[in-house]
């Protein structure tokens, strides 16, 4: 049989309600909505300010990308904006 281990602790030993709390789960076809990076972001809490959506990129690992683009996070997403590689959707939308 398997066991699954998160950091060193069998995962049917932590709490699921903990699970829940600090897991999610990233598909690898990330559907992004035409707008801005900031407000794919966003998605979910639309009043979330830039602060948090900055600290969000940073935690996700994809803030200093953001950064090289020529619009920063107001970087339009989709038909008339930028195409993110495939790796980059999904920290997005983590």
């Amino acid at each position: 049989f398997v066991v699954i281990y998160i950091d060193d602790n069998e995962v049917h030993r932590i709490p699921l309600e903990v699970l829940r709390r600090d897991m999610v789960l990233v598909p690898q076809d990330i559907f992004l909505f035409s707008d801005s990076i900031a407000n794919n972001i966003r998605l979910g809490n639309p009043s979330q300010p830039l602060d948090a959506v900055y600290e969000a990129a940073r935690i996700a690992s994809v803030y200093n990308e953001i950064m090289e683009f020529e619009h920063k996070f107001e970087t339009m997403l989709g038909e008339r904006g930028i195409t993110l590689s495939g790796g980059q959707k999904q920290r997005v939308a983590i």
